[in-house]
């Protein structure tokens, strides 16, 4: 750093003009390198998050550690309506948790908004529950989970009515929330369920959550990107 007294040279100069463009680019792109995207973990606090429900919910070596017994959620400290989120995940064997999107605080979480599971199914037939499904309503368009013990990569992105899931780089959910035959078929899923929220209906802004079902989970590098 220059001190006081000590002349610039011309060179030097240009330099430091050419650096101050610079230097705001890599700055917007914030700390993960992807341009618009906002950290929402800084990989030492829980600072910006609840906890809600079963304590617990830690910070180890740069993951957010979700305490693996009891239930609850730890959800965002503001809510997003449309938005791209990316975070990593991994799981414990026959673990189970999930992503909840656009969720209430009032109700069972994955049904004022959406949950996109995670579970220890990695080579097994996708289904309404595997990873990446749209709990217990859409499943996956196939399996590309890794073991447990693996980290694995989701790319989720809400905008309107349109609801895109991408696991480890494979788009394997293109939902539209307000198609009639989806929710035909939802509606005829749950039959027996009276009040059961069709995709149609849920939430259109709420919290970004992470899930404890009991088992251990690990997440890192939780970013989003708001869309206008």
């Amino acid at each position: 750093m220059y001190g006081y007294g000590k002349r610039i040279g011309r060179r030097e100069l240009v330099a430091l003009l050419l650096a101050v463009p610079l230097y705001g680019a890599l700055n917007a792109m914030g700390a993960t390198g992807e341009k618009g995207f906002t950290p929402l973990f800084d990989g030492q606090t829980l600072n910006g998050w609840h906890e809600v429900g079963t304590k617990g919910w830690a910070v180890r070596d740069g993951t957010i550690v979700g305490p693996g017994r009891g239930g609850g959620w730890l959800r965002s400290d503001k809510e997003y309506g449309d938005f791209v989120l990316r975070l990593e995940f991994r799981n414990s064997r026959r673990g189970n948790s999930g992503v909840f999107v656009r969720a209430g605080t009032q109700g069972r979480t994955s049904r004022t908004g959406m949950e996109i599971q995670i579970l220890d199914d990695a080579g097994k037939k996708p289904n309404k529950n595997s990873t990446a499904s749209l709990y217990d309503m859409v499943a996956p368009t196939k399996n590309a989970a890794r073991p447990a013990g693996e980290w694995n990569a989701f790319e989720i992105t809400a905008k309107g009515d349109h609801i895109r899931v991408k696991l480890n780089g494979e788009l394997v959910q293109d939902v539209r929330t307000g198609d009639p035959a989806l929710n035909a078929a939802i509606a005829e899923q749950h039959r027996n369920e009276p009040g059961f929220p069709l995709l149609k209906d849920r939430r259109k802004r709420g919290f970004i959550g992470l899930q404890n079902h009991s088992d251990p989970i690990e997440f890192r590098n939780i970013r989003v990107r708001e869309l206008n």
